[in-house]
């Protein structure tokens, strides 16, 4: 189905099915857990829960603490409770596993707080969906002991789990989840999906959108382009930043398409060619279908187009399949010389860390904005910690009123929140890779964009 676009921004629209999952995509990352091969020293993940695992002294803690509580009692002997809320399994386990990995890295370079242990309950896997959003909330608001929580990876999940936070007076820190429904529009006005208590230290999709619309524009000089999306928040916020951006900057958007789990992409490839783009984005999280870019260069109409994808994965050791003209837009993961304010820590400090303990890197491109995420929240919890003669009283609106007050350099840059939580303000890149490409993805670095809140 096609239509004209209301406000003229697309000429075509269609709500297309996806194409299935095929090996190999257009990312593989060479050091994730399915290929690391043996380790000899790796510390094994817990198990991922749908509930939170307490241990004793937590569960006291619990008890002073109803669900509505504004102030949480740490008795003595009690631990400071947070949780984890991460993309465990599937597809998307490489981003959720090192980030649950950092988080207790950051916890034990962070120490006691007051003299009281912090413990990481969960993880809970939220399964990178809508579904394991609202899973997870569910445990949320049976687990009024927690102060505040890592995650969730993704931003379908984050827009589920969010609310619950905000009703238990909790706050959460998400190191991936970055669609600009789940904070705002960076000119003032909350999103759709906002909730007073949630953060963020990874950038805000809308400046990979706007990376990539300045990119075409600006140094590749072209001025019509197609995009493709999944459906999900992330996917189709990112298009439409770049299609906003890029129509600002006086380009065409030629044709939206959504494609989901049908392998049959023939109509897409129709809509695509039919206003013959010199530019197609398709922001997939990987593994991203190779099958539809091979279309696309089998295409007569789209064989020339430059086409751009999202590299979560930017920084790691990967194979791509040859393909001229092709880009990926994605965060700086190279944090060399970085050090924490908080921790003390630097970033290759944490990553020897991770090596030694796990038997391989972090195959996540937010592995800084997790240990950022941790450290930040542990720091407003020891803010707004105050010892009344044996038990620990923990204000939640004043650990709230911390988190808001962020700033600090962290391992991934600079974190200072706005009043939304938005509070990455690290730089994008696009990164050239076409042919096949291995070693460090940043020896292809071709664009910079430095957003600033």
């Amino acid at each position: 189905m096609m239509r004209e676009h209301d406000d003229g921004k697309f000429m075509n629209d269609a709500r297309l099915r996806r194409g299935r999952r095929l090996p190999l995509l257009l990312v593989v990352l060479l050091w994730a857990a399915a290929c690391g091969g043996d380790r000899t020293d790796e510390q094994p993940d817990p198990a991922p829960t749908t509930a939170v695992q307490t241990t004793a002294a937590q569960t006291t803690a619990a008890q002073t603490a109803p669900a509505d509580a504004a102030v949480l009692e740490v008795p003595e002997g009690g631990a400071i409770q947070i949780g984890s809320l991460q993309a465990m399994t599937g597809d998307i386990g490489y981003l959720g596993v090192p980030h649950h990995r950092i988080t207790l890295l950051a916890v034990e370079d962070y120490g006691p707080i007051m003299g009281r242990e912090v413990s990481v309950a969960g993880p809970v896997d939220t399964l990178c969906s809508t579904e394991g959003g609202s899973a997870a909330a569910e445990v949320i608001s049976d687990s009024p002991q927690v102060l505040g929580w890592l995650g969730t990876s993704c931003s379908s999940a984050a827009s589920a789990a969010a609310p619950a936070v905000s009703e238990g007076l909790m706050v959460m820190v998400s190191a991936s989840a970055t669609a600009p429904s789940l904070t705002s529009d960076l000119a003032g006005s909350a999103g759709a999906d906002w909730s007073r208590g949630f953060y963020r230290t990874a950038p805000n999709d809308l400046f990979f959108g706007q990376a990539v619309a300045e990119f075409v524009s600006s140094r590749l000089e072209l001025d019509t382009a197609a995009v493709v999306h999944t459906g999900d928040i992330y996917s189709r916020e990112m298009v439409q930043a770049f299609t906003d951006h890029f129509t600002e900057l006086g380009g065409a958007v030629t044709a939206s398409g959504q494609v989901d789990d049908d392998p049959d992409v023939a109509d897409l490839l129709s809509l695509l060619a039919e206003g013959r783009p010199q530019v197609v984005f398709l922001p997939y999280y990987p593994p991203m279908d190779d099958y539809i870019v091979q279309q696309i260069r089998e295409t007569a109409e789209l064989a020339n187009a430059v086409v751009v994808g999202y590299g979560a994965a930017v920084g790691a050791e990967m194979v791509l399949p040859g393909t001229d003209d092709f880009y990926l837009v994605g965060p700086v993961m190279d944090h060399s010389g970085n050090r924490s304010e908080i921790t003390g820590r630097t970033a290759d400090e944490v990553l020897a860390e991770y090596r030694s303990r796990y038997g391989e890197e972090p195959t996540s491109p937010f592995w800084a904005q997790a240990y950022d995420a941790a450290a930040m929240l542990l720091q407003a919890i020891e803010s707004a910690a105050e010892e009344q003669g044996g038990p620990l009283l923990i204000d939640r609106e004043a650990l709230r009123s911390a988190m808001d007050a962020t700033d600090f350099s962290g391992l991934g840059g600079r974190v200072v929140c706005d009043d939304f939580g938005d509070c990455g303000v690290g730089p994008v890149v696009l990164l050239d890779v076409s042919g096949a490409p291995s070693g460090s993805m940043m020896d292809y670095l071709v664009f910079t964009y430095n957003p600033s809140l």
